[in-house]
């Protein structure tokens, strides 16, 4: 592609994205200041983390271009945008909602942990035929 503006062109609203990278390791940030630059809207990211610092990913979350994120490592000592952002989303529905309840993976470590350090409370742990749960719920009462 001979710019930016080319490379990203394609990318509509409610793409899914998938970007590369370990953190501000790799990433690849001028295409992504290149799809903040573009415009496209409810975007779904693929990525290992949640966007660090406040460039990059960082920068298309606090844009408001991303509806959804799907990474294994949400959180990191610098995602200050990630966590407004979840204060922004319990604020928003917290007058219409009592609590979140949802379930994670005894296996995955670092989701339960970033679930905890939001807010969420460990309710019940559950085996089924393929894994053992954790339940957790976020009171926002």
């Amino acid at each position: 592609m001979p710019t930016l503006e080319d490379a990203v062109a394609g990318i509509g609203d409610g793409a899914t994205v998938m970007i590369g990278g370990f953190g501000g390791a790799g990433q690849p940030t001028a295409l992504i200041e290149g799809l903040v630059a573009q415009g496209a809207r409810e975007l779904t990211i693929v990525n290992n983390n949640a966007g660090n610092g406040t460039t990059g990913l960082a920068a298309l979350l606090a844009a408001g271009r991303v509806r959804k994120v799907v990474c294994s490592f949400p959180r990191q000592a610098d995602s200050q945008v990630f966590d407004a952002l979840y204060r922004a989303h319990r604020d928003h529905l917290r007058s219409r909602y009592d609590l979140v309840v949802t379930e994670v993976s005894v296996r995955n470590t670092r989701s339960l942990r970033a679930h905890e350090r939001v807010g969420f409370r460990e309710l019940q742990r559950y085996r089924d035929s393929t894994d053992h749960w954790v339940i957790v719920s976020w009171d926002w009462t």
